[in-house]
């Protein structure tokens, strides 16, 4: 029986006057209902790795079962603490597989429930992620131990898998990123995001899921949030960059008693080792203290105990003391759950060159995001084709000029490529650049003469573009009366590189097309791979000009030790824009601009469709034998070469 001791009621707001009087001079206890009792209790706070430790019971084939053990995850008491602070409002952990991710956030809910009772908001990737961290993980977890079991009602309908209602006032709301609905439909005091970069970008129509969680409780004093996740380039290692306090896990050397902070540079792989090698435990993988002097090379026991001695370093936002949002990086160097047979086969992977290895990398045990570093060398090794052309001017081995071009809402972006027939299909950058009108375009094709460094003009013989956005119908107009050929990326991997279809109508309406239009469908993925093996494997077949006109080129001759900018920087910042994934397909996850390397794509795309690599360059023609008079050519241009708008 509970009483409530030593309270002096206000007996007029308890009791009629007639029974006030009956009980005046009198001590009076009343039994308080267990419900009531549950509600009305004051929680102590205590720490959440304190709290951990006394009342959560590990339940899953995913972990150790049993009472939770905090020497087997010393990292983890850090990050728990954090959350548990009140000044706190968010915390960002990225970190790589099997670093307790799950466990930390589990540990918080638990401490939510029980210390700083609020509705708690569960968001994850998928509707059936969601059912199942629910029903595999909260349920379990809140049944196994005496102190959370208490909260769980005796109703059935209340423990379930869309929502969970406690008998202490507080309701577990499950939702899913895909769904704006189910993120709309509650508010939580605690909201958990777990593997946040398997979000879809945006939720439905609105905006990304985090973006939604935060709109949630911005009006609510005392919210938090916790999101953790293994990086995928969206949106966590962006998260823990933006927080105001970012935290380090440093090892400590058992041999000159120092803490270092691993990167990859400190994991040591014999010479002669490869992958195969690496995974059969032939060769030998060592982590090396990072401090000048030492140079102790640990095994996996000697890692252990360096991680299990280690310690959290701040790395920016030493000096806050009650910062608001908190970061923690945690990568796999020192982390004893990921063998170094695993790291030391994944870094062998990564220098292969495959892009999806190196992603791998990045991601699983660096826990980082991949793109920063390959944009910075792309753009450098892009800028070394680079020849002495003043801009504007076509090499003298030109045997054909095209121009290609990417269609955008406010203009058009363009590049004028020079092409020497043959099977290398060479070819120079003549000029870049973007129009906003579609007949500044079609004076650049038909009316502009480019001259060669002996002053014979070329003209444009063909010219692509790219039909999608909004003004296809605009552009398939245009097409259709000078001749120029209509494009469209498709997606995916298709069995042609370049398949054509009769367009009847005007897209979006019911407008017939004069004579109609053939659209060329190009493979996307298979030119850029095509662009991308030239770049790699034949560079000196891609060519670029100074990045300097002619009047730049003259003054920097009669100035020899000054030095201008080139007008390159963007060309070669749109040629790092995308990369292949894990399934070799190109991708470009911060929608960063690309526009110029879109049209070099179509570009070589149209040479090879017009089958430059088969026919023979004008040198390759005189070195020929003449044929007797019977069998002189017409003299005819090629058909391609014919305006078939004219």
């Amino acid at each position: 029986t509970a009483l409530i001791p030593e309270q002096t009621l206000p007996l007029e707001r308890w009791f009629s006057p007639r029974l006030r009087a009956r009980l005046s001079g009198r001590t009076l206890a009343l039994e308080v209902p267990r419900p009531l009792r549950h509600v009305l209790r004051v929680p102590r706070k205590i720490p959440v790795s304190e709290h951990a430790e006394k009342h959560r019971v590990v339940t899953g084939i995913d972990a150790t079962p049993g009472p939770w053990r905090p020497e087997l995850v010393p990292h983890a008491k850090k990050p728990m603490d954090t959350y548990g602070l009140p000044w706190v409002e968010e915390v960002w952990i990225c970190a790589v597989e099997r670093a307790a991710k799950t466990q930390i956030t589990l540990n918080c809910m638990n401490w939510a429930i029980d210390c700083d009772p609020g509705n708690i908001f569960c968001l994850s990737p998928t509707e059936l992620d969601s059912g199942k961290i629910v029903g595999r993980k909260i349920i379990p977890m809140l049944q196994a131990s005496a102190r959370t079991s208490r909260y769980l009602s005796h109703r059935q309908d209340d423990t379930g898998k869309t929502m969970i209602t406690l008998n202490n006032g507080v309701t577990v709301f499950p939702a899913h990123a895909n769904s704006a609905s189910s993120m709309a439909a509650f508010y939580g005091k605690h909201c958990f995001g777990e593997e946040v970069d398997k979000y879809p970008p945006r939720t439905g129509k609105e905006a990304d899921p985090i973006t939604l969680i935060r709109k949630r409780g911005r009006d609510k004093r005392g919210s938090k949030r916790l999101f953790s996740s293994t990086p995928a380039q969206k949106f966590i290692w962006k998260g823990v960059q933006e927080c105001h306090q970012l935290w380090e896990y440093e090892l400590l050397c058992p041999s000159c008693g120092k803490h270092f902070l691993p990167g990859r540079d400190h994991v040591v792989i014999d010479q002669d080792a490869t992958v195969e090698s690496v995974e059969r435990g032939e060769s030998s993988i060592h982590l090396v203290c990072g401090h000048e002097g030492c140079g102790e090379l640990m095994g996996e026991s000697e890692r252990a105990a360096a991680y299990r001695w280690g310690r959290w370093v701040a790395t920016k936002g030493a000096d806050l003391t009650r910062p608001k949002k908190v970061g923690f990086h945690l990568p796999a160097w020192g982390l004893p759950a990921v063998p170094l047979a695993e790291i030391g086969a994944a870094i062998l992977r990564a220098q292969t060159g495959d892009l999806g290895a190196k992603i791998a990398m990045a991601n699983g045990y660096a826990a980082t995001d991949y793109e920063e570093n390959l944009s910075e060398r792309k753009e450098d090794q892009i800028l070394l084709l680079r020849d002495e052309r003043p801009e504007g001017i076509v090499p003298t081995w030109t045997d054909a000029l095209t121009l290609q071009a990417d269609t955008q809402d406010d203009g058009f972006w363009y590049t004028v490529r020079a092409w020497r027939y043959g099977g290398a299909l060479e070819s120079a950058l003549v000029k870049k650049g973007f129009v906003q009108t579609l007949e500044t375009l079609e004076e650049i094709i038909f009316k502009t003469d480019w001259l060669d460094a002996e002053a014979k003009a070329h003209r444009i013989g063909a010219a692509i573009i790219d039909t999608g956005g909004h003004r296809a119908a605009e552009v398939y107009e245009w097409c259709r009366r000078t001749g120029v050929f209509a494009a469209k990326g498709a997606s995916g991997r298709k069995t042609q590189p370049v398949t054509t279809s009769k367009m009847e109508f005007f897209p979006g309406t019911n407008k017939a097309i004069p004579g109609g239009l053939i659209l060329y469908n190009l493979d996307v993925h298979y030119a850029k791979d095509a662009l991308a093996v030239k770049l790699q494997t034949d560079p000196a077949v891609w060519h670029l000009h100074s990045g300097y006109t002619a009047e730049q080129l003259d003054y920097l001759a009669r100035h020899p030790g000054e030095k201008l900018a080139h007008n390159l920087e963007v060309y070669a910042r749109h040629f790092c824009a995308e990369g292949r994934d894990e399934k070799k397909m190109w991708q470009n996850p911060k929608n960063k601009a690309n526009h110029l390397w879109d049209c070099e794509v179509y570009g070589l795309a149209l040479a090879m469709y017009l089958r430059f690599q088969h026919r023979k360059s004008e040198k390759e023609k005189k070195e020929e034998p003449k044929p007797p008079p019977a069998a002189a050519s017409s003299g005819r241009l090629p058909s391609w070469f014919v305006n078939r708008g004219r």
